[in-house]
């Protein structure tokens, strides 16, 4: 660690938020609001005592910050408390009382910069709410978590007259700033903006239609709209994205960033989130503000599944957080260099999850619905919050600039996104572009208005896989136990086929059997009856002869699908039908028979449905 005897560099995120003050001094935009779980029966000298214990705890909630020869630095105070003011207000008027207290803003030429308000209601059975107010520079959200997590160990410990257990601190954020400057050398720098520079060529600002022009100077005030996922939507795209190697994190982005696309026509998405910056052993519980913000560039396509959608969300990712540690504030020096004054630089939409479980007075239904109400800042146009709650769901909400939009406009996104998620986690093959995201009410609202039934489909089934395949013929279309086939590589199959059945005599109102074990040639043998106009008759491997004999008859199947030849029916191979790119010419119908499919029969003898 660092000797504590005179001013210590700023970190690059800290010197970032100091030129920010200089413009805007005591801006709210950059106050935190953490509310702090106070238990029935704590007063208020023993929450005094526990705020305190946390001060004394970490450097940051005890640093000021002072010009030397025209640089900022932080100087840590041996010492310190932190202001607590009390008082009684009645539960209806406390969001306004929270409010006044978050508009004070801070000093960080006189600190200290963390206060706290508890606020009691006097009537009966009446709650006291516990708000910390403390600037961004000295605290980001994972620390929250940390003062949380503390503060409810301390009180605890002060009630019972034992010792907090609480991990020792080997650094403190002083530390690591010095370290982070060591570590990140002008050669670093040029190399990660290269890679920036490739990546963000070409992008364009996300237009997301607001309700209002765009004012010349942005405007931070702000409102925000919760939400909630259930548990059983969110462990279904957990596991949609397990099995594509992606985080929870990425496939919400995916339905999130599917939305922004679907509602501003831009698959190219570029939007924002914060990352912890905190890869250095021994950061995890301290307190500080060690956050970085990442640019994510998504290429979506309409005509992706979510699933597919997934992986290359999962790939962007992966990608942005291999060069997560180029300080924002200088690569939108370098890339975007001059400002504008009515944007944030680089992006205008962000994405924050929180996938440790809310805790605390968090969790409480009253004090988060408290939290929401007076969470009147947009750090972008419009920010999408999660944290996942004790049961398996996810609570949040979508933070908006009300210079630009309506409520009602954002609570109609919400109500979007989580239809879209619903969606998505109950058919993964849905694609971008189709996955439902109109709420029943304004669907029942568009059926009045018309007045008139939905035009019929237009496409039968394998016209649906040729649009697929066409819009993305390099994507996974099969994964089996010998590997992956793309779009491409099983339409040509299919086609093959066809043209083979076609040749033969196969087209409409004809049945072809189809004996082939499970696998990739028996989806491209389904797909080639189709594609020859035909219906398709399954017949399981290991079927005894004469069955099979008697279904081919039946049915009129004059023709089989298999590997086997078999007496008295003409056998084509999927393996050995010329692939070919040509499809067969023939009419969409969406009456036509799909298939016959053969059942015991209550007589013994197979029947054919």
């Amino acid at each position: 660690p660092l000797p504590r005897t005179g001013p210590l560099p700023l970190s690059f995120g800290q010197r970032r938020l100091w030129v920010v003050d200089r413009m805007q001094p005591r801006s709210r935009e950059w106050v935190s609001a953490l509310f702090l779980p106070v238990p029935e029966g704590a007063d208020a000298g023993r929450i005094g005592a526990a705020l305190d214990r946390l001060v004394e705890r970490h450097e940051a909630l005890r640093t000021d910050f002072v010009v030397r020869d025209g640089e900022p630095m932080q100087l840590i105070r041996p010492s310190g408390s932190l202001e607590l003011t009390t008082v009684d207000v009645a539960g209806h008027k406390l969001p306004a009382v929270l409010d006044r207290e978050l508009d004070r803003g801070f000093d960080l030429d006189g600190g200290p910069l963390a206060r706290a308000l508890l606020a009691r209601d006097p009537a009966p059975g009446g709650r006291q709410v516990l708000m910390l107010s403390v600037h961004h520079i000295v605290c980001d959200g994972w620390s929250s978590a940390v003062l949380e997590r503390e503060f409810a160990e301390i009180l605890d410990a002060l009630r019972t007259g034992r010792a907090p257990r609480l991990p020792a601190l080997p650094v403190q954020y002083a530390d690591f700033a010095s370290w982070q400057r060591e570590r990140i050398t002008p050669e670093t720098v040029e190399r990660e903006l290269a890679h920036w520079r490739r990546t963000l060529s070409g992008a364009a600002p996300l237009e997301l239609r607001a309700d209002r022009p765009r004012p010349r100077v942005r405007d931070a005030k702000g409102a925000m709209v919760p939400l909630d996922l259930s548990p059983r939507v969110t462990e279904a795209l957990t596991e949609i994205g397990r099995r594509r190697g992606a985080t929870p994190f990425m496939t919400l982005l995916t339905g999130f960033a599917t939305l922004l696309a679907r509602r501003t026509g831009q698959w190219d998405v570029v939007l924002g989130t914060p990352v912890a910056g905190r890869d250095r052993p021994g950061t995890e519980g301290v307190v500080g503000f060690f956050l970085n913000s990442l640019v994510l560039r998504l290429g979506l396509a309409g005509g992706l599944s979510f699933g597919a959608a997934v992986e290359r969300v999962r790939d962007a990712c992966r990608d942005a957080f291999a060069h997560q540690d180029l300080p924002f504030e200088q690569l939108v020096a370098d890339v975007a260099p001059e400002r504008d004054s009515a944007r944030t630089p680089l992006y205008q939409v962000a994405f924050d999850l929180h996938d440790e479980e809310l805790t605390g007075s968090a969790s409480d239904g009253a004090d988060f619905a408290t939290l929401i109400e007076v969470s009147r800042i947009a750090k972008t146009d419009l920010t999408l919050y999660l944290r996942r709650r004790p049961d398996g769901g996810m609570s949040g909400g979508l933070e908006y600039a009300t210079a630009l939009f309506e409520r009602d406009t954002v609570e109609r996104l919400a109500d979007q996104f989580v239809l879209l998620l619903e969606g998505a986690s109950a058919e993964p093959l849905v694609r971008l572009d189709e996955v439902d995201v109109l709420p029943a009410a304004e669907r029942g609202e568009l059926d009045r208005w018309s007045g008139t039934p939905a035009p019929p489909y237009t496409l039968d089934a394998p016209g649906l896989f040729e649009r697929q395949a066409d819009a993305t013929p390099d994507a996974v279309a099969l994964r089996t136990g010998s590997g992956e086939v793309s779009y491409r590589r099983l339409d040509r199959q299919a086609n093959g086929i066809a043209h083979r059945l076609r040749d033969l005599g196969a087209g409409a109102d004809s049945v072809v059997g189809v004996l082939v074990d499970r696998g990739a040639d028996l989806i491209a043998a389904l797909l080639g009856v189709w594609k020859a106009g035909a219906a398709y008759l399954p017949i399981e491997p290991g079927t005894p002869d004469e069955r099979i004999a008697y279904m081919l008859a039946d049915a009129g199947a004059t023709l089989l699908v298999s590997d086997s030849a078999l007496d008295g029916v003409t056998t084509v191979s999927p393996r050995t039908a010329d692939a070919r790119a040509e499809r067969p010419a023939r009419s969409a119908d969406t009456e036509r028979l799909a298939y016959v499919i053969y059942t015991s029969g209550s007589t013994g003898r197979p029947k054919g449905v």
